[in-house]
């Protein structure tokens, strides 16, 4: 019988996974995994990492997958002014000050009510409002602004930030209390630099996505992947989304090429044999991914002086880098005999 429920189980997260979360590299996996693990208790959840990295994404797929009934609730907190941003989070009583909704306003903690409340950039959270919140987490309880009664509200707590709230928790600008509040389950979300594995899938996913949003047919010329694969993208997911979207809009062929490229994403040290459109021509896409990851796996190794060291670079496990190399049957000789 457990075994039945366990291969059911697994059936339904094959069913559930999230088209938009591109997870190959370990890390990723590893980040899926652990959200998956908790997605349905009522734990608190803190994910950091940069910029543009998903961190929303992670946070709505976690409600997704948590089964919780209420609405997805989301508020910046660094881009609401101090003045309005007690009122959006807790709402106010009818007649509370001057201008306010005479009958009264929710706030988005109400809204959130069998849901999820995703504090997105909780590293700039006034402080004041730091400890309403604490409150919050601890009682389940809080007050509209004018209001002397508290209210009750059940709801799963989700924050995120891309600062480092241990060091503004140490020059006295976060909470330290709310802080391990917060981060029950921490979750860091790697740069896309550091999980270089899930890049040539994001590229061709996003570029999918786009062509669909814009009913375009949009192809990427393989010296354009070659380029972007070897960028660091230091906006991360966001800052290549950007770019593919802005590409599929605006260039006038249906092959997008080198010449298209923002100067700052074209490399300039692209590996010799870098692969070429005719060099790609009628084969497949796994067959295009595998040629692409190969040209990767050999820049990497002329680069590194070890497979650990590679790991690094390359952002994946070392029992990655020794698989993929046999598969692809990349040794010292071979790479040094094609130069």
């Amino acid at each position: 019988m457990e075994s039945i429920k366990n291969e059911l189980r697994e059936l339904q997260n094959k069913q559930s996974a999230d088209p938009h979360i591109i997870a190959k590299s370990e890390q990723m996996k590893n980040v899926v995994e652990l959200i998956n693990r908790v997605a349905h208790t009522d734990i608190t959840v803190l994910f950091t990492g940069e910029s543009g990295v998903g961190k929303s994404l992670l946070a709505e797929h976690l409600h997704n997958w948590s089964g919780r009934k209420g609405n997805f609730v989301t508020i910046n907190c660094s881009s609401i002014p101090e003045t309005l941003l007690e009122s959006e989070l807790f709402g106010y009583d009818a007649g509370a000050f001057t201008g306010a909704n005479p009958k009264g306003k929710k706030g988005l903690v109400e809204e959130a009510e069998n849901g999820t409340l995703f504090l997105d950039e909780i590293g700039e959270l006034p402080m004041n409002l730091q400890a309403k919140l604490l409150t919050l987490i601890q009682k389940k309880e809080f007050f509209r602004i004018g209001d002397t009664k508290p209210k009750s509200v059940n709801f799963r707590l989700v924050a995120a930030t891309n600062v480092d709230l241990i060091e503004r928790v140490r020059i006295g600008k976060f909470r330290a209390d709310l802080y391990f509040r917060l981060s029950v389950i921490h979750i860091p979300i790697p740069s896309l630099r550091e999980r270089r594995e899930d890049l040539l899938s994001l590229i061709m996913n996003l570029t999918q996505t786009f062509n669909s949003r814009y009913q375009q047919e949009k192809v990427l010329d393989h010296a354009v992947i070659d380029s972007l694969l070897q960028y660091d993208w230091p906006g991360n997911v966001r800052e290549l989304g950007n770019l593919i979207e802005r590409l599929v809009l605006t260039v006038e062929d249906n092959l997008i090429q080198l010449n298209h490229l923002p100067s700052k994403h074209v490399s300039s040290n692209l590996p010799d044999g870098a692969l070429s459109v005719q060099a790609l021509k009628n084969k497949t896409l796994p067959e295009i991914m595998e040629e692409v990851e190969a040209q990767v796996l050999k820049g990497a190794f002329e680069r590194c002086n070890s497979t650990t060291e590679m790991s690094r670079y390359l952002g994946v496990s070392q029992p990655t880098i020794v698989r993929k190399l046999k598969k692809y049957g990349i040794t010292r000789g071979s790479v040094v005999s094609e130069s």
